[in-house]
């Protein structure tokens, strides 16, 4: 293609401009068409001299047969310093085979000896396993490395039987039961990419499929969170920053590029919203499905409930069971998303167990809380080794972990209910329990803030309503981050109601009607009736009444949503008119027109 159809390009990738561009095939959907200038962006910018150097424009830059001295120096001090573990190793793998083709037998042999001969550290987590056997597989499969000598003293046949067995387990067991590390923003990718590049290398037609149709899976999973720029409700493995500057978070950025609706480049042609993972994607022979995105535009015009089943890391010890299944539960709309999962479903260190987050223009539009709880023996579940010297590598690694002013965490003694846009929490706090209290965030920048005489805070932004009963009056702290509320005793709990900001005339209206409301809180429930009067009871023995009935949630639901449906080993997505079913049990994929549609 000419000079002047990339200038084209980059001016409407800049701009987020996709209706109009350039006809590249006329049968292509509008969607279609964006996305392959998204990719082809990327891939410009990647492969050509302004970008810096990194793992990631090397490989573009090899795909591409653009490379130069600088490109193949970097590549020769990777190779030299393998000092990331399982990172280093899929770095490396994308490297090889996206570049394969423009790499003399020379350099590839040299990159198939440093990578067999490695010893590297396959991790604690499962995205850590899947980088590092998903890069196992790929090149045990390489004829360059029959000579070798494997670090771990297997062959090639073995390594690469190895490494497939445990990928199509964590398949299987992930389709249907949900994930350990759920929509994390800043860990998901690492799920995404390896499967990304096993569809693309594999060259086995049924692990192949199997690698499809849990693509399908996590993105349709993902998906589901990412609202106006930024992933909402609850995750595991967060960090700070992704709280603070949500928007830039590792996800966040490409869900944008899927979906299409962030600029990835400034009218200058700098980076605005680019993870440098997307060339991966860019180069890919997997094109993001335009169903999802389809359903994504339409879930964006609605209120809606989403349902999941996740399950918790892998316990070691002091559990019956070494698994247990968790759900987790958000309200979604146009406005804001409130999100929870019914329990503490992760190691804890890093879990987001309940989020409010809404539309607004500021950095931080986010509300949250959480018991700063540690503990060495809860740790010890998690991790072998003993107990004093598990808690002493956590805290060298996540020096917050103990801090009683942490911003993530989650705690044994939570309790969370919700329903809709309510959701309340009970804390029961034994003697011996670090930090007994419960700490809420609060924004800066907050259009309307007043605490009411019954200990409730009540807030207006630019999109929603919210307020939070606490059941006693709450210390507030100024913080360099925002707002810091904090609520102690040994049974302490809250109750949280959000409403969008067009459901009332002012914040005097949202007072005088929030002021119609009853509540009670007692050491064991809670009782409240909403604005739209509903009544909710919460108790600490797990009993969850919204009305007359019993709360609870079909117990095989995999992932609910408008559009989404997976149960088992069957998914059905559903957009306008078309219906697309993937039955990971049978490795079948069908598309037909959707009934009723």
């Amino acid at each position: 293609m000419s000079g002047h159809y990339y200038i084209g390009l980059f001016i409407r990738i800049a701009l987020g401009l996709l209706v109009g561009p350039p006809a590249l095939n006329a049968g292509q959907s509008a969607y279609s068409q964006g996305y392959q200038l998204r990719c082809d962006s990327i891939v410009k910018y990647c492969s050509g001299s302004k970008a810096p150097l990194n793992c990631f424009t090397v490989m573009t830059q090899l795909a591409k047969a653009t490379q130069d001295t600088g490109s193949m120096r970097f590549l020769d001090s990777m190779l030299q310093n393998p000092s990331r573990g399982m990172f280093w190793m899929y770095q490396v793998a994308g490297i090889y085979f996206y570049g394969k083709k423009n790499l003399s037998r020379v350099w590839r042999k040299k990159i198939v000896q440093a990578f067999s001969s490695c010893k590297v550290y396959r991790g604690e987590t499962e995205n850590h396993w899947l980088l590092y056997y998903s890069s196992m597989y790929l090149f045990s499969g390489e004829a360059l490395a029959d000579s070798c000598s494997w670090f771990n003293g297997k062959t090639n046949a073995q390594n690469r039987e190895e490494a497939k067995a445990w990928i199509q387990r964590w398949m299987k067991k992930s389709f249907s039961e949900g994930l350990a590390e759920y929509d994390s923003p800043h860990y998901g990718i690492w799920y995404i990419v390896p499967l990304f590049m096993l569809f693309d290398f594999t060259g086995d037609p049924v692990f192949k499929r199997q690698c499809e149709i849990m693509l399908y899976r996590l993105l349709a999973d993902q998906q589901t969170d990412y609202r106006n720029g930024v992933i909402t409700g609850a995750c595991s493995r967060v960090l700070d920053r992704n709280i603070f500057a949500k928007q830039n978070s590792q996800m966040a950025q490409v869900l944008g590029f899927f979906e299409g609706d962030k600029p990835l480049f400034s009218p200058a042609w700098k980076p605005l919203n680019l993870d440098y993972h997307m060339a991966i994607f860019a180069l890919s022979s997997f094109a993001f499905p335009e169903i999802l995105a389809q359903v994504w535009q339409e879930q964006n015009k609605q209120s809606f409930e989403t349902i999941e089943k996740q399950r918790t890391t892998r316990r070691f010890r002091y559990y019956e069971t070494s698994e247990e299944p968790f759900r987790k539960y958000s309200w979604i709309t146009p406005a804001f998303t409130l999100g929870s999962v019914s329990k503490n479903g992760s190691e804890g260190f890093q879990t987001r167990s309940w989020s409010l987050d809404w539309k607004g223009t500021g950095a931080v539009t986010t509300c949250f809380g959480l018991h700063p709880f540690y503990g060495a023996h809860e740790l010890a579940a998690f991790f072998p080794g003993p107990e004093h010297l598990v808690y002493q590598l956590v805290l060298h690694q996540r020096p917050f972990y103990n801090s009683p002013d942490k911003w993530i965490g989650a705690s044994p003694f939570e309790n969370l209910f919700q329903d809709k846009n309510v959701l309340v929490g009970l804390y029961d706090f034994p003697d011996t329990a670090s930090n007994k209290c419960v700490c809420f965030f609060l924004p800066e920048g907050l259009d309307s803030l007043w605490f009411g005489p019954d200990s409730a805070l009540y807030v207006m932004t630019g999109s929603i309503c919210f307020s939070i009963r606490f059941s006693a009056p709450p210390l507030v702290m100024n913080t360099a981050e925002g707002k810091r509320l904090s609520i102690r005793g040994d049974k302490p709990g809250f109750i949280l109601e959000v409403i969008q900001r067009n459901e009332v005339s002012s914040f005097q209206d949202f007072l005088i009607k929030s002021g119609h409301e009853s509540f009670s809180f007692s050491s064991k429930a809670i009782r409240f009736r909403a604005l739209d009067k509903r009544r909710i009871e919460f108790d600490l023995q797990g009993n969850r009444r919204v009305g007359n009935r019993k709360n609870g949630t079909d117990p095989e639901t995999v992932l609910g949503a408008p559009g989404l449906y997976l149960k088992g080993t069957r998914m059905e997505i559903r957009a306008n008119d078309q219906e697309l079913t993937l039955d990971y049990a049978k490795l079948e994929i069908t598309n037909r027109h959707a009934v009723g549609h």
